[in-house]
């Protein structure tokens, strides 16, 4: 039985591997911010680059997220580590539990 998952991404270079993490988990692949409404997700994997300052629409999307619409988020970010914290912050802050090991 399948989980009810997405997989979204805001960044163009991760478009390769955010559709290859659909495919393999059967479910739909989006841009941030989504086509579709992301409502009542076990799992949500959110792919993006690490930014010194998170952008506008992107805070935003992160600052939607709570339980009823992804009870979790699971974060696959292009960057060097310890670069996480921000996108981690903005979406727990939001309510939703983030499951990651931040380095």
């Amino acid at each position: 039985m399948a989980i009810k998952m997405r997989v979204v991404y805001y960044s163009k270079n991760l478009k390769t591997l955010s559709e290859q993490l659909s495919t393999e988990a059967d479910c739909k692949a989006d841009t941030v911010p989504p086509a579709y409404n992301i409502e009542k997700q076990k799992l949500l994997v959110i792919c993006t680059k690490a930014f010194k300052s998170v952008p506008d629409d992107l805070a935003r999307f992160l600052g939607g997220l709570d339980k009823t619409r992804a009870a979790n988020v699971v974060f696959v970010i292009d960057g060097k580590p310890g670069t996480a914290g921000p996108l981690v912050d903005k979406a727990r802050n939001a309510g939703t539990n983030v499951i990651a090991d931040t380095m």
